[in-house]
């Protein structure tokens, strides 16, 4: 225990005579490039914040809207439910003609395909998302 504190007893030491043979122009200089690493590398983190930010809002918002879709996707499935239903208690003879079926299921086929369009969106978003972190990865590793 007794060396440990000789060794912070010494290094303490030859920081105090460091700093007494430091010029204040050396020090002054010091700070400051101090000063503009950490700027810079404030704008470098503001920078990757607001990206990351953005890809997360991103996907958010397709991620509400696939959610959406899904929605009225299952409200158009209980209209041509209900329209069915009506139709065989009428005792229709063919169901399959009726227009107003048709125009629902054109619906939600429409549907269906914006939500096949969405989820391809997110997929892509999600592998772009993945590429980013193995590339933050890689250079991490440089550096490192």
């Amino acid at each position: 225990m007794m060396y440990l504190w000789e060794k912070v007893k010494r290094t303490l030491e030859e920081g105090a005579k460091s700093l007494d043979e430091a010029t204040p122009a050396s020090v002054t200089e010091t700070a400051t490039s101090v000063a503009s690493a950490i700027v810079e590398k404030s704008k470098n983190l503001a920078a990757v914040i607001g990206e990351k930010s953005r890809e997360v809002y991103c996907l958010g918002q397709l991620k509400l809207k696939h959610y959406n879709l899904n929605r009225q996707l299952t409200r158009k499935f209980h209209q041509i439910g209900a329209r069915a239903f009506v139709l065989v208690t009428m005792n229709a003879s063919d169901i399959y003609q009726d227009e107003q079926l048709k125009k629902l299921l054109a619906e939600a086929q429409k549907i269906e395909n914006q939500i096949n369009h969405v989820a391809a969106e997110i997929k892509r978003v999600q592998l772009r998302k993945i590429e980013s972190k193995k590339e933050d990865r890689a250079e991490k590793e440089k550096i490192a």
